[in-house]
């Protein structure tokens, strides 16, 4: 089980695994303007917030990719105390050194979430293809409707995901 304990293991530790891509598929609570108030979910119920994350040791500059598929990772937003404006999660994550953030601009579903990453990691591995790329095929897939996705053509279950920073 993935918890704030092992993400900050990770996110701190000398990387020399064999994986470049770290994916967290948790909850996210975003309150615009309030960093302590807005926060990542961990599976044994624990929580970092944004602020605890902006002012962490953490080095993500292992990482190609850091994905989030959790609500609102991506939006930022509102003023903060000290009157400037409030870094998203995907923002924060980038600044800690990760080449990339797979992140969300609204709330996301689960089941069509689920989907859409499966799809988005077969395309990356099976079809070679740049994470943009990688995304914008799963997506497609979720428009055109094949099969059981025909539930999901609406932008709504597949437009909120963005691909931030390098997109190769």
């Amino acid at each position: 089980r993935f918890n704030r304990q092992r993400w900050e293991d990770s996110a701190t530790s000398k990387r020399d695994a064999p994986f470049n891509v770290l994916h967290v598929a948790s909850h996210f609570r975003f309150s615009s303007g309030q960093p302590a108030a807005s926060w990542l979910y961990f599976g044994d119920k624990s929580h970092l917030t944004l602020a605890e994350m902006a002012e962490s040791k953490a080095e993500l500059s292992g990482f190609d990719l850091v994905t989030y598929s959790a609500c609102e990772t991506a939006k930022g937003g509102g003023r903060e105390a000290q009157g400037e404006e409030m870094e998203s999660l995907g923002a924060i994550t980038q600044r800690k050194g990760a080449q990339a953030v797979l992140a969300t601009l609204w709330k996301v579903a689960d089941a069509s979430t689920a989907e859409l990453m499966a799809s988005f990691y077969r395309n990356r591995a099976e079809s070679r293809l740049n994470k943009a790329q990688a995304m914008r095929t799963a997506q497609l897939s979720m428009i055109e409707g094949k099969g059981e996705r025909h539930r999901w053509r609406h932008p709504y279950y597949w437009a909120p995901f963005v691909v931030m920073g390098n997109w190769r």
